[in-house]
């Protein structure tokens, strides 16, 4: 009997000959199996429902009349369509020719496309890039992928299953669980797109989620991380992640330890990136429950992470690198956005802490990447100043050779927006906004460079005409409603606090950055850092005087050690 080569190797079902799928299903098996032998937390090959059949089919009724807003009669359609094929699915043995139900057909009329794996579309590529083609009778998750919008996909595949009755985010689930929970998991997404105020364009949020499909339709790993992932972000948003704390930070510890058993294995290189991504993913979440103290523990101890993930991918260091420097403009340009979140809470907080940076970095090559990564239209941060920033932090701790102050200052001072950045089709007001939050770096690196590295009070006047500029422009841009909505503006409140010698502005100052449900889903959270200004307020900046970066520095490690 006929076997491919890549079948031979074992490790999923066959997709291509019946007679090496001894179960008869159509199902594929985790390429990763737990290294406990437990069932797996949300395996594909194990689906369940948390209700009974009669519920589901109510779901169903319930997420197909759901439907009618669509753009189109095709995305109707479609959304119709998978919502079958997921009633389908709810039996194992239910894609298999019964009598029952035929294959639905989703493949546009007239296409001629020949259908590829999902795998090809990212994520595991070189893992599965050996697997069948479908049968074209079947459905091509793949032209899925592509043709429906970004709501429709992250909704349906990701966030649908995130129930109340399925997912309480005290709870460590041992399988997937798949609900028909359609319009709230729609909500709930468009609630998570709603704290970020600059939207990134659609065509950037399709290409993302087209890669999460294909990651949680292939990898087990990369299922449980966007479970938790979504577990902790709900939990934030229904206020009881301080409840659910324990629960949360155990089972990212418990993922953790999974993945660090696959690491333990031989494995390609490929995949070592794929779980060092899991491992940073982590971090991520779990500087979301912990406070700052017990954050830069774990930041510092995932750092050998990141150094294996840029040493063993050259794509993350220029071409002529002899000591292995993570390149600040290659990390940009990359695909794996775990590295430049890394990066970018490695360089803000030796700012905001005042600690050096725990990477050094090629800050010499310059920027080639054509359109904006996430890291930097998320915090309205362009990559410049990101370069900036970290030869600020070496300069400061007299790390940076052959570049002095006044280079820097010289940058700063002649930067100008590049307009191809600039994301399209926002509101008028949103384009000032745009320009006036990236001014606002701007003004919060020159008082950075001038406090930090030459040494001088805050009353310097460089530093005072700075500090005017940045509060004109502050009041230029719009909070929104509700306040978790608004611009991330820890390091430029943090900078504009220290700077500040009058109550007017520290008052200011002190509103923004101790607003709980503003700053909750920032990079730094505000109301830690509250009480460090308040003891630089009251002792050395006491009655408005002026102060110096070592000033803070003592407020920073007598009220808040790291």
């Amino acid at each position: 009997m006929p076997i491919c080569e890549r079948c031979s190797q074992g490790g999923y079902e066959c997709f291509g000959y019946d007679h090496n799928n001894p179960s008869g299903s159509s199902w594929r098996k985790p390429l990763y199996s737990d290294p406990d032998g437990a069932k797996p937390f949300d395996s594909i090959s194990d689906v369940s429902l948390s209700n009974s059949g009669r519920e589901v089919e109510n779901g169903l009724v319930e997420a197909q009349s759901s439907v009618v807003s669509a753009t189109s009669t095709q995305t109707k359609k479609l959304i119709i369509q998978m919502l079958q094929l997921t009633k389908l699915s709810t039996n194992k043995d239910s894609f298999e020719h019964s009598d029952n139900y035929s294959p639905i057909n989703l493949q546009p009329m007239g296409s001629t496309r020949t259908p590829i794996s999902l795998a090809h579309l990212g994520g595991d590529a070189s893992i599965y890039d050996t697997f069948p083609q479908q049968d074209p009778k079947l459905i091509h998750l793949d032209w899925i992928s592509t043709h429906l919008s970004a709501y429709w996909i992250l909704a349906f595949f990701i966030i649908s299953f995130i129930q109340t009755n399925c997912l309480s985010p005290g709870s460590y689930t041992t399988e997937f669980t798949l609900s028909i929970g359609y319009p709230r998991g729609h909500k709930i997404f468009e609630r998570m797109l709603g704290i970020t105020y600059f939207k990134p364009p659609q065509a950037h949020i399709d290409t993302f989620l087209r890669k999460i499909l294909s990651r949680i339709w292939t990898c087990n790993f990369a299922r449980k991380a966007r479970l938790l992932d979504a577990k902790v972000t709900l939990s934030i948003f229904q206020g009881s992640d301080n409840l659910y704390y324990h629960n949360l930070a155990n089972s990212i510890k418990q993922f953790e330890q999974e993945v660090q058993a696959r690491l333990n294995e031989s494995l390609t290189s490929y995949e070592i990136q794929e779980r060092l991504t899991d491992l940073l993913e982590m971090l991520f979440l779990k500087g979301a429950i912990h406070n700052a103290p017990t954050t830069y523990r774990i930041f510092c101890h995932m750092a050998p992470s990141f150094f294996k993930m840029v040493y063993s991918d050259r794509t993350l260091q220029p071409a002529q690198n002899s000591s292995f420097l993570a390149s600040v403009a290659h990390v940009l340009a990359s695909s794996r956005h775990g590295t430049a979140h890394f990066m970018l809470m490695d360089i803000m907080g030796s700012m905001i802490y005042g600690l050096p940076q725990l990477a050094a970095y090629d800050t010499n090559t310059e920027l080639f990447h054509a359109e904006p990564h996430p890291v930097e239209w998320i915090n309205c941060f362009p990559g410049e100043f990101q370069i900036l920033l970290a030869k600020i932090n070496a300069c400061r701790d007299q790390e940076e050779a052959g570049e002095g102050w006044q280079s820097i200052e010289q940058r700063l001072l002649s930067w100008t927006p590049r307009p191809q950045f600039q994301p399209q089709g926002l509101e008028s007001w949103k384009s000032v906004t745009w320009l006036a939050v990236q001014e606002t770096w701007r003004q919060t690196l020159l008082m950075y460079l001038y406090l930090a590295v030459c040494g001088v009070p805050t009353d310097d006047p460089r530093i005072q005409s700075a500090l005017r500029q940045l509060f004109q422009l502050m009041r230029v841009i719009r909070r929104q409603d509700p306040p978790v909505a608004n611009v991330h503006f820890f390091a430029q409140c943090l900078i504009a606090g220290i700077c500040s010698l009058t109550e007017n502005r520290r008052n200011l100052v002190r509103e923004r950055l101790s607003c709980a449900a503003e700053t909750r889903f920032w990079m730094f959270r505000g109301p830690e850092i509250v009480p460090v200004l308040e003891h630089l307020w009251l002792g050395a900046a006491l009655g408005g005087g002026a102060v110096t970066w070592n000033d803070y520095i003592y407020s920073r490690c007598t009220v808040l050690p790291l």
